[in-house]
């Protein structure tokens, strides 16, 4: 009798034409059919995780996905798609593992160097993004992808006047297909964009659109273009139109509402409760939502999103640390200590995770916990300015002498009156030009939710290094005063300021604030940088009264109440002209100030290089 032939192929060519037309529900149907014909069949659990990663069902894909490397451990797809998965749902160094297993399997495979380096990207460690990158291009030289990979490592590392070269040495590749280029094309638009040069990117954008219309990100970076020229209105259809392709697109998510925030709409945070209702098993729009939820001081809201994510993906360390911030926030410090114990007790704790959990301490009184804990950050990572700067608040609660070598306000913060820079007499007219130049880009209503500042603006992108004259002319004098700033520090191996000098520097981030009335900073620390800084471009006459103090810079005061009878310890006055440079771990902030005349400043942070 002749055996019966299996329909599972048959079945599989189906449920592709099916899936290809976004018919998950169909498609599932038919995979379902053929898995109870041949249940260890990896093609149909493979297809099986694409459905459940297309609805959202993001733990169920991921086990689809492990289930087919415990069958054909030797293929290097399902560790693809399941690295994918996790960097998607942020689990990068979970993405890191899988492919590192890969690598052992194949590792000349250059497409797998090429994954492996896109979960360097999402922890963020883009130096090893970019060897990955680099190491799939030398396997395979017309891996296009790779090349559009690099680029984008670039940009994130604010190199993009290194973009061209590696977008046109790709476009001439045969293998650069018309979506590759269009890929290509928007990063270039990316990288104009991060110069300041918003209407190229725009026009660089319209090529990319038009060789694929339907171009994974280019909405999302059109609305980055268009809000940096002002055109908010705009931005925000750009936005929703990311939104309409992909409901789950948490960076259009998360553009969308920090520019509704900015324009005091009332549709903000909608987004997230739509793409829910089309997603109900999508955990990451309830964990986004609350961080927006949090940062708006919305804490029981935010508890109830956190919750409702955590109840669907209880392992996500990101999910818990929020939890357990909220509930610090609300005074509940018992039940934030159980989150923080629980993440420590998992063995996946994170520097974030020790910060968190040691602010909780210092705001529930317990410096000697909270310095124990602080140390496990920066035995973490001894540069986390963050860890530093609780570390330095628990030492200050316990009166122990520690914390004043660690900050040493006299010493560390220093303030320079600045030289007029050439062909300007003096440094009011130079102000006066430069707060000028700085107008057209301060285009927003608001301040962003998810900074310090309160009542005022912030530029978009870097001001140093897009060929802004009078912005470059200033940065020639502050070169010297970081000049004059790390030459005078003195060897020391254990200060965490003074331990990393180098005969160099390298700036790692560089804006305008502009404070209206009733504006100040709260108080924060650099997590970026090792020097910070603010420059004087424009200041309120009522910063002149040394007795009341408005619009000074302080220092010493942390975010949180700590119980110090006197929390600051030093405030510099500004002056027009005048750079204040001190220590990114220091906590700082401004003191409001009553004036219908703003105040306008320029900062940035630093980083030690060797040169």
């Amino acid at each position: 009798m002749a055996a019966s032939l299996s329909s599972v192929p048959a079945l599989l060519q189906q449920a592709s034409a099916v899936l290809a037309r976004n018919d998950l529900a169909r498609g599932e149907a038919l995979l379902q059919q053929a898995r109870a014909e041949e249940p260890e069949n990896p093609a149909v659990l493979f297809f099986l995780g694409h459905v459940r990663r297309a609805q959202g069902r993001t733990q169920e894909a991921a086990e689809f996905y492990r289930h087919v490397i415990r069958i054909e451990p030797g293929k290097p797809a399902a560790y693809h798609h399941l690295a994918q998965l996790l960097r998607g749902t942020g689990h990068a160094d979970e993405a890191v593992a899988v492919l590192r297993d890969a690598i052992g399997i194949a590792p000349g495979d250059a497409r797998t160097h090429l994954e492996l380096g896109l979960a360097h990207a999402a922890q963020p460690d883009f130096p090893r993004a970019e060897e990955c990158y680099r190491k799939a291009l030398a396997l395979q030289p017309d891996l296009v992808q790779a090349a559009q990979a690099l680029s984008a490592a670039f940009i994130a590392q604010d190199r993009a006047d290194e973009v061209e070269a590696v977008v046109a040495g790709a476009l001439k590749q045969s293998a650069a297909g018309p979506r590759e280029r269009a890929g290509l094309k928007l990063n270039l638009s990316i990288a104009r964009v991060q110069q300041q040069r918003a209407a190229e990117g725009l026009a660089l954008l319209d090529e990319a659109q038009g060789l694929m219309p339907g171009l994974p990100h280019a909405d999302y970076s059109r609305a980055n273009a268009l809000q940096m020229l002002g055109r908010m209105e705009e931005a925000e259809r750009a936005y929703r139109m990311a939104l309409s392709r992909d409901p789950l697109d948490l960076r259009a998510h998360l553009g969308l509402n920090q520019l509704l925030y900015r324009m005091a709409s009332p549709h903000f945070l909608k987004s997230y409760d739509e793409a829910a209702k089309l997603r109900p098993a999508a955990a990451a729009l309830f964990a986004e939502k609350a961080k927006f939820l949090f940062l708006a001081g919305h804490y029981d809201e935010a508890r109830a999103a956190y919750i409702r994510a955590l109840d669907r993906e209880p392992a996500n360390v990101a999910w818990r640390e929020g939890l357990g911030a909220v509930l610090a926030r609300l005074g509940a410090f018992g039940d934030a200590a159980d989150q923080y114990d629980r993440i420590l007790q998992s063995g996946r704790a994170t520097v974030d995770t020790c910060c968190g959990y040691a602010e909780c301490l210092l705001r529930a009184g317990d410096p000697a916990r909270a310095l124990h804990i602080s140390e496990e950050a920066l035995a973490r990572d001894r540069n986390d300015q963050l860890g530093l700067a609780l570390w330095g608040t628990a030492l200050r609660q316990l009166a122990d002498e520690r914390e004043a070598e660690l900050n040493d306000y006299e010493r560390f913060v220093r303030v320079y009156d600045l030289g007029a820079p050439e062909g300007f007499r003096d440094m009011a007219g130079f102000n006066a030009a430069l707060n000028a130049s700085l107008d057209p880009l301060h285009t927003d209503r608001r301040e962003h939710i998810n900074q310090t500042l309160r009542l005022g603006t912030k530029t978009l992108g870097n001001l140093f290094g897009t060929g802004k004259d009078l912005v470059e002319r200033l940065r020639a004098r502050i070169d010297e005063a970081l000049g004059d700033y790390t030459a005078q520090m003195k060897p020391h191996q254990s200060h965490p300021l003074l331990r990393r000098r180098a005969n160099g520097f390298a700036y790692a981030g560089s804006w305008s604030v502009r404070l209206a009335d009733c504006g100040f900073h709260t108080n924060h620390v650099h997590p970026k940088g090792w020097i910070s800084s603010a420059y004087y471009v424009d200041v309120p006459d009522v910063a002149r009264d040394e007795a009341a103090k408005q619009g000074w810079l302080k220092f010493g005061e942390p975010n949180f109440e700590a119980g110090f009878a006197e929390p600051i310890r030093r405030a510099v006055q500004p002056l027009g002209g005048r750079l204040v440079l001190f220590p990114s771990y220091m906590w700082h902030g401004t003191v409001p100030f009553r004036s219908q005349s703003t105040r306008t400043t320029i900062a940035f942070d630093v980083l030690p290089r060797a040169t």
